[in-house]
C-alpha cells in the first residue's frame, strides 16, 4: 500500500503546485492601492473577498458548468464514478447530488483572496499587468515572505493556483 494523502490522489496538481511553490521558494504579490495597504498593514489583516464579486465573476459558474458536464457526459466522470461506487455504492451519487444542492452556498459563502507569484530574478519590480489592473495612480505590491506565506497554508488557509481550462483541457488533467 502506499502512503499518498487524499489530496494527493484527488487533487494531484494542486500537490504538486505547492511542492513547486515550497522547493522554488516562491514569494507572493498582492496588488492593490496604498491606501488598501495601508489599511492591510496598519490593522495587520488579510482581506478576503466573496468570489460574487470577482472582476470576472463567472469564472466560478464556468467552472462548475465544466465539473458537472465532465462527470456527467465524458468517459472520465463515468469511470471515477465506477471507482466510488466500486468502493461504497451510490456514494458517488449522494456527494455530487449534495455537491449540486449546495452550489449556492459555496457561491456565496466562499472568500478569496488573490494573489500572484513574485519571482525577483524574473519580475523584479513587479508584472506590468498587475499594475495596470489593480495598482491604479498610487499602486502598491505587498510582497509576502514565503515563510509567512507557507505558515499561513498550514494553518489557516488552503491555497490554489487558478487553472484557466476550457472542456478538454479539463478532461484531459482528469485522466483515469
Amino acid at each position: 500500500m502506499n502512503n499518498l494523502t487524499p489530496n494527493q490522489i484527488f487533487f494531484p496538481k494542486h500537490f504538486e503546485e505547492l511542492e513547486r511553490i515550497k522547493k522554488d521558494g516562491v514569494s507572493f504579490a498582492y496588488y492593490t492601492t496604498a491606501d488598501t495597504a495601508y489599511e492591510l498593514i496598519k490593522n495587520q489583516e488579510l482581506w478576503l473577498r466573496s468570489i460574487t464579486v470577482l472582476n470576472d465573476y463567472t469564472e466560478f459558474t464556468h467552472g462548475k458548468k465544466l465539473l458537472i458536464d465532465l462527470i456527467n457526459e465524458s468517459n472520465e466522470g463515468k469511470k471515477l464514478k465506477a471507482i466510488f461506487d466500486e468502493l461504497v455504492p451510490n456514494l458517488f451519487d449522494e456527494v455530487f447530488s449534495a455537491f449540486q444542492r449546495f452550489e449556492s452556498h459555496l457561491r456565496n459563502d466562499f472568500q478569496i483572496m488573490c494573489l500572484t507569484e513574485h519571482h525577483i530574478e524574473k519580475n523584479a519590480i513587479g508584472r506590468l499587468s498587475m499594475w495596470r489592473a489593480y495598482g491604479g495612480k498610487n499602486g502598491v505590491a505587498i510582497i509576502f515572505k514565503r515563510e509567512f506565506f507557507q505558515l499561513l497554508v498550514e494553518k489557516y488557509f488552503d491555497f490554489s493556483n487558478v487553472a484557466y481550462l476550457e472542456k478538454e483541457n479539463l478532461n484531459n488533467e482528469i485522466k483515469i
